[in-house]
């Protein structure tokens, strides 16, 4: 009798341990769902603390007039400007021929598809998808138009019923 008093005992002990464990759980991941944007700045700041804390390190080891250290505050200061710097620097650098090379794309991609056409009729295995790729082609065509021309995004309307067209005529070809 007393071997069942135990069992039952240590059942009950285990059963309430592991609600005791899944209950914590759940209280971390409401608790960090609660505070996520907050994880997010924290890692970011430990992250951009240990990538600089060598270019800190270096500077504040620099004397002045030989006797003296970078103060730690000035070291820090002369980190981010120069970090931001570079950071300007490349995107100055960078983005401009980015954007310009995405608009040369655009204002190519007509010729592309126009291509593609060509050497989809000359193949019999794509003959199935020529209408279809006239209906996508089309469709293509308006928006690298409107992209290359410089023109902001277009309205959601027509390209939502150019889609819906293109698939009403992509279920009729497939039938």
């Amino acid at each position: 009798m007393e071997a069942a008093q135990i069992q039952a005992r240590a059942v009950i002990k285990v059963a309430a341990i592991s609600l005791a464990v899944i209950a914590v759980a759940a209280l971390l991941v409401i608790v960090t769902l609660h505070v996520q944007t907050t994880i997010r700045w924290l890692v970011a700041a430990i992250f951009l603390t240990l990538a600089l804390y060598p270019a800190v390190d270096r500077i504040e080891s620099i004397h002045v007039r030989g006797r003296h250290p970078f103060p730690r505050w000035l070291s820090i200061l002369v980190v981010y400007v120069l970090t931001f710097a570079v950071f300007v620097f490349l995107v100055l650098q960078v983005v401009p021929p980015i954007v310009s090379e995405a608009e040369s794309l655009g204002s190519k991609v007509p010729g592309y598809i126009n291509d593609f056409k060509d050497w989809a009729n000359q193949n019999p295995q794509f003959r199935f998808w020529v209408p279809f790729m006239a209906w996508s082609s089309g469709f293509t065509l308006k928006f690298a138009s409107q992209f290359a021309s410089g023109a902001t995004c277009p309205s959601r309307r027509p390209l939502l019923a150019d889609l819906q067209v293109g698939a009403e005529e992509f279920r009729r070809l497939s039938l």
